[in-house]
């Protein structure tokens, strides 16, 4: 197992290698953690992400699964998404690695790819 480099926890290590596959993801994430509790659709994401919906709506449904967003209806009864960590300790990752991305960009996405995923194997 690689060595976080210096100012990185082995929880926020282990939290970008586990648990995000990508850059694009993990900036999803830090943008649902910035609207916090307002409530926002994969279109949305999708056109501030520049990315598709498709691939918006898989990463919000995963990050559903994870624990990290949570999911209603609006008037419409389209789906729409919150920043909600299931556990505080989810959230307290979340922060530091929110702060490292913002200093260390870099380090973190070295971290992201730094070693092969059991689903890659």
């Amino acid at each position: 197992m690689q060595v976080p480099p210096q100012g990185v926890s082995n929880e926020m290590a282990r939290f970008l290698r586990d648990e995000i596959d990508s850059v694009r993801e993990l900036e999803m994430l830090l943008l649902l953690r910035s609207a916090g509790a307002r409530a926002t659709t994969p279109a949305a994401l999708s056109a501030q992400l520049r990315s598709g919906v498709p691939w918006a709506e898989e990463q919000l449904s995963r990050m559903e699964a994870k624990g990290f967003v949570s999911v209603t209806r609006d008037g419409a009864g389209q789906r729409v998404f919150r920043y909600a960590p299931r556990a505080r300790s989810q959230a307290e990752t979340i922060d530091m690695v929110a702060r490292l991305f913002e200093t260390h960009r870099t380090s973190v996405i070295r971290l992201i790819f730094a070693e092969p995923r059991a689903t890659d194997a």
